[in-house]
């Protein structure tokens, strides 16, 4: 599970970097965030529950879900809809 949760953490950062580089909307990026903090958050539900464990790399990558989940929450609340969205 742990190699599952480095690919997730690898995975946002690459869409960190893909934002980065085609320079995302707020309504983009904000979808983007909330989508990766659901996956971050429910990968260690999923464990937990099914292998009644819970380890450091899951801690790890349940803080980056919660990190990306406040972000998103940022985002959400700060962005001014567009007349386009």
């Amino acid at each position: 599970m742990a190699t599952t949760g480095m690919s997730i953490i690898v995975g946002v950062a690459i869409l960190i970097f893909g934002a980065a580089v085609r320079r995302f909307t707020a309504a983009e990026t904000q979808a983007a965030l909330l989508g990766a903090s659901a996956v971050l958050l429910a990968t260690p539900v999923v464990q937990l529950v099914t292998t009644h464990s819970f380890d450091l790399s899951m801690l790890v990558v349940s803080g980056f879900g919660i990190i990306t989940l406040v972000a998103g929450l940022l985002v959400a609340l700060t962005r001014r809809p567009t007349l386009d969205e």
